[in-house]
């Protein structure tokens, strides 16, 4: 809550990508490669462009309706062809790297000791892919992120893996 009400406030492109980002089940790589043209919000889908070994694989994933406005905008803003995230997080012409996001992170949000956080910016799709655990199970998740395997979803991203079945545990009646 803290860092959304702050970059809300004082940087309004990297908060809306954080926003698309968190919502959107994708890798920075993912969205920073992604064009106009590979936005349906008609649908309400995206096509990401996700690396699997040495070959690339192109899958269509839905986009939030809690994030849609922030779809909506960055394609009024675009121009035909253009990235939606480019300089500044702003539609354009050149694409940006993902180590980018990380800097940034680091400079508006890890660097401000009034803020006091550590996390890093990829905490964000850990917490999320657990919400997503949470409400829709652990296949939900796998295909959401484009994972092949449950076993990145539990051992690298659903941060509560281990207390839930640890709470299970706990509850089991069974007798001897």
């Amino acid at each position: 809550t803290k860092v959304d009400e702050y970059l809300h406030r004082t940087n309004y492109t990297f908060w809306r990508y954080m926003q698309i980002f968190f919502h959107s089940g994708a890798r920075s790589t993912e969205l920073l490669s992604m064009k106009v043209e590979d936005v349906d919000l008609e649908n309400l889908r995206y096509k990401a462009v996700i690396r699997k070994g040495r070959n690339y694989v192109e899958k269509w994933r839905p986009i939030k309706r809690i994030v849609l406005h922030l779809w909506e905008e960055l394609i009024k803003e675009a121009e035909p062809n253009s990235y939606l995230f480019s300089r500044h997080l702003k539609p354009g012409k050149d694409q940006i790297k993902a180590y980018q996001i990380t800097k940034r992170w680091y400079r508006l949000i890890k660097a401000k000791p009034e803020l006091n956080i550590s996390a890093d910016f990829y905490s964000l799709r850990h917490t999320h892919v657990t919400e997503v655990v949470e409400m829709m199970g652990e296949r939900a998740a796998m295909d959401y992120t484009g994972h092949s395997s449950p076993a990145m979803i539990r051992n690298v991203y659903d941060i509560n893996h281990q207390s839930r079945k640890d709470d299970q545990i706990r509850g089991l009646k069974n007798t001897l």
